[in-house]
């Protein structure tokens, strides 16, 4: 199995809704995170993370030539740029249940669950890394 490449990642999208807990997307979310919570507490879970982003295509980079001209010569230098940004996939929570299977969870929307780049995203997640997905929806949550 390929190592899998995670980073913890500040959220891009807008915090609205904020408690004891800390800042979240959404009630829902936080709901999520405070049952997450007491699972860890109770043994159930461990290595809880939240907002946590995996790399499923890298960076494409290459080379550019530039020419700098110096008091007597001029002079080529090989610089690496980046052409392509990295495609990542942003998890909002990730934990290991009790026999140390690593678990990824997301908390959207039914219309973000139908989003073609979140399929994809998805389906990548569990080819690349052998991930499944657990999808909470918000409007499921809210009746639990």
């Amino acid at each position: 199995m390929k190592p899998v490449k995670t980073k913890l990642i500040t959220s891009d999208k807008k915090i609205k809704y904020t408690n004891h807990l800390g800042s979240f997307v959404s009630q829902a979310e936080a709901e999520r995170y405070a049952v997450l919570l007491e699972m860890q507490a109770k043994g159930l879970i461990s290595d809880l993370q939240r907002r946590v982003s995996f790399t499923l295509i890298e960076a494409v980079k290459v080379y550019k030539y530039e020419r700098v001209v110096l008091k007597t010569k001029t002079k080529t230098r090989k610089k690496k740029v980046t052409a392509e940004s990295p495609v990542t996939f942003e998890a909002n929570f990730t934990y290991r249940n009790k026999h140390g299977k690593l678990r990824v969870e997301v908390v959207r929307t039914d219309k973000e669950y139908k989003d073609p780049t979140y399929i994809i995203k998805r389906k990548l997640m569990r080819y690349l890394h052998n991930i499944v997905i657990i999808e909470n929806k918000l409007t499921l949550m809210r009746n639990i």
